[in-house]
């Protein structure tokens, strides 16, 4: 967007300034002379542009205007009080694609399921209530792995919900 800028401003620069240069000339900042450039001018005169990256030319016979005041759209910086957009369905098939497959028995862990694996070690630690789980539980990586996949369903479940309901696909 920079190239095209600086190479738009430019070539703008280059052909507008011979028919401004005509006019009277009012004062700047610094005391820098500015010339003063009809409307009428500027509208006749097609606009022509060249790309030193490309080395093509293109020729503009009209110039863009700005939409008049009334039909202009204004934009608010300030951040959406509502930026979850929060569904119901989305937390409930999150759990529901995330607990089925996580119930699959695996090889990777003896021919058990995580969720399995997972609250069986939450039963074998609530059996020794007051005191809680060691550091080497392995209750400790089966939960972090449960969560970390439940949660990324939930953030993949909320994309795609909100993606299909504003019409990306």
């Amino acid at each position: 967007h920079i190239f095209f800028f600086q190479v738009n401003f430019s070539i703008f620069y280059q052909t507008k300034m011979a028919s401004a240069m005509k006019s009277t000339a009012t004062v700047g900042l610094c005391g820098s002379s500015l010339p003063v450039r009809s409307r009428r001018a500027a509208n006749k005169q097609p606009l022509a542009m060249k790309s030193e990256f490309l080395g093509s030319k293109a020729v503009f016979s009209t110039r863009a205007r700005a939409a008049p005041a009334a039909r202009r759209e204004t934009t608010s910086m300030s951040f959406d009080g509502n930026w979850l957009k929060a569904n119901g369905i989305v937390p409930v098939m999150a759990l529901f694609g995330w607990t089925v497959p996580s119930s699959t028995p695996v090889p990777a862990f003896g021919d058990a399921s995580l969720t399995g694996l997972f609250l069986e070690r939450i039963g074998d630690n609530l059996g020794n209530f007051p005191v809680g789980p060691s550091i080497e539980d392995p209750i400790w990586l089966y939960m972090l792995t449960w969560h970390v996949g439940l949660f990324t369903c939930l953030l993949l479940g909320q994309i795609g919900f909100q993606g299909r309901k504003q019409g990306y696909w």
